[in-house]
């Protein structure tokens, strides 16, 4: 089974579709960027967002980073 990873929109993502995003690390406090080049992320089931939400995905069989569930933004998760 693949491994499930946190990341963070660099650009908005349409249902369908890919955007760029980056894979985030925890350091013990919260996640932050793991630095390196962004990722595509894709759409297969239908996940929408904006930059700065934040997601799971996996390395699909597509070879491809595939998006899971409903995306969220931090603030809107409030203090």
């Amino acid at each position: 089974m693949a491994q499930l990873q946190i990341f963070e929109l660099v650009d908005t993502l349409e249902p369908g579709k890919k955007a760029k995003a980056t894979l985030l690390k925890w350091n013990g406090t919260v996640y932050s960027a793991r630095g390196g080049k962004p990722i595509l992320v894709y759409s297969f089931a239908g996940s929408h967002g904006v930059s700065g939400d934040r997601g799971y995905c996996f390395l699909g069989d597509s070879s491809r980073w595939e998006v899971v569930g409903t995306l969220i933004n931090e603030q809107d998760l409030g203090p």
